[in-house]
């Protein structure tokens, strides 16, 4: 049988059913990296608010907190994009089709980027509005934590899109050491800039985390794929 999408597959005819049900361990093996991606990924929204509850106050940690809901708000488009619409296809492509990868990561890199420019654009004149109207005057603190965390949503997008081809094959585990170096890297950031800048201290750590965190990916799918698959 021949799969919608695999028809430029060169092993087809020597595919061999796999006979043999997968035990609980290989399972379990196989699948948790991609759990603690998840897992790791928790880190920059949960770690940046329970340091400021602690290291400064509870409302500094609540103020902190409405420009990351909106912040999760921005980042469910490239969630969406990569882990549900274009997933499949890229792990296709990952094994049969490198010319289609090739121009995914390339073209894909300028689009995200240029669509989280013009999302920034657009949450830093609609912030003061949203704040205002959504949580009150109350939170009047909360729009300029907002803005700066606004300039995180270009490397986000950017580390998606890349993390999404570093989930293909075997570069799973190089994608997840890499999200737990940066999940690290911001924790330490949060305890350094926190104490003396409060709530914009922990702006400034996740935009500096997802800076990186876009960084590494990016040199990582060029150094690893130039040799495994013809990317260059």
């Amino acid at each position: 049988m021949i799969l919608f999408g695999h028809e430029k597959s060169d092993n087809i005819d020597e595919t061999k059913p796999q006979r043999d049900s997968p035990t609980i361990r290989s399972t379990i093996a196989k699948s948790s990296p991609f759990g603690l991606e998840g897992f790791l990924f928790l880190v920059y929204y949960q770690t940046d608010i329970v340091l400021l509850r602690y290291l400064v106050s509870e409302e500094a940690a609540g103020l902190y907190s409405v420009g990351a809901l909106a912040m999760a708000a921005a980042y469910l488009f490239p969630s969406v994009m990569y882990q549900k619409i274009l997933l499949s296809r890229i792990h296709r492509w990952a094994y049969q089709d490198h010319e289609k990868l090739k121009y995914f990561v390339r073209a894909g890199s300028l689009i995200i980027v240029l669509f989280g420019v013009i999302v920034m654009v657009i949450i830093w004149h609609v912030a003061p509005y949203f704040v205002r109207l959504i949580f009150g005057p109350s939170f009047e603190a909360s729009i300029s934590i907002l803005t700066l965390l606004n300039f995180a949503i270009p490397f986000r997008y950017l580390a998606s899109h890349l993390g999404s081809v570093l989930s293909t094959r075997d570069f799973i585990w190089v994608n997840l050491k890499i999200t737990a170096t940066t999940a690290l890297l911001n924790i330490i950031l949060n305890i350094l800039l926190i104490p003396e800048h409060g709530p914009a201290g922990a702006a400034v750590a996740t935009i500096i985390s997802h800076a990186v965190l876009a960084l590494l990916f990016a040199i990582t799918v060029v150094k690893n794929f130039r040799s495994k698959l013809p990317i260059q």
